[in-house]
């Protein structure tokens, strides 16, 4: 059994289950992450004017917003510097892609980021990896292909920029207001 379980991984069977899964069943854990159904939120983006997203009004200022830590292969755009997206709000999302429930929050991430990339919003993946055949660069890629991830993700092989925002679990999102140097949330 833990051969075919390990033949499974290594053939990327696992997955192209979970895909399957997702694609064909968009609503699969939808009671997990109800984030855009809470009324203080759908009422703020409702009041955007489409230049800027505010969660001031919803959410009380945290501390200062960490650094991503750069070292690790960046998908989908050159390396990102936090204090070069002020003016922006920022969700920060540490994954892995064999997580499950990591793949069941790709649906909303991805339809954050259709909806409000032009609004001001930028969500930024950082793939912490829980296994060792996740930090192979090659791996990750297919990975962020197979999910259809077209928002910047960053490699933090190394837990660094896991260790700066003190994280201690797959997944969590981190808000980050437009101020970045004075907002810091955990979403869930």
């Amino acid at each position: 059994m833990i051969l075919l379980v390990a033949f499974a991984f290594i053939a990327g069977i696992d997955r192209q289950f979970q895909t399957y899964i997702l694609n064909t069943f968009p609503k699969y854990g939808a009671g997990l992450t109800n984030f855009e159904d809470n009324r203080l939120i759908r009422n703020q983006l409702q009041k955007n004017d489409g230049t800027d997203l505010t969660f001031d009004t919803i959410l009380p200022k945290g501390p200062m917003a960490p650094e991503i830590i750069l070292g690790g292969v960046w998908f989908n755009t050159d390396p990102l510097i936090l204090s070069e997206l002020k003016g922006k709000v920022v969700i920060i999302d540490f994954w892995t892609y064999t997580c499950i429930n990591c793949q069941r929050t790709f649906p909303y991430l991805k339809s954050w980021n259709e909806k409000y990339k032009d609004k001001g919003l930028v969500i930024i993946g950082v793939h912490a990896p829980e296994f060792e055949f996740e930090k192979n660069a090659k791996n990750l890629s297919q990975a962020i292909s197979d999910f259809g991830l077209t928002y910047p993700i960053v490699q933090d092989n190394n837990f660094s920029t896991w260790r700066a925002y003190n994280n201690r679990y797959w997944p969590a999102k981190y808000i980050i207001d437009k101020d970045w140097i004075h907002s810091l949330h955990t979403l869930w």
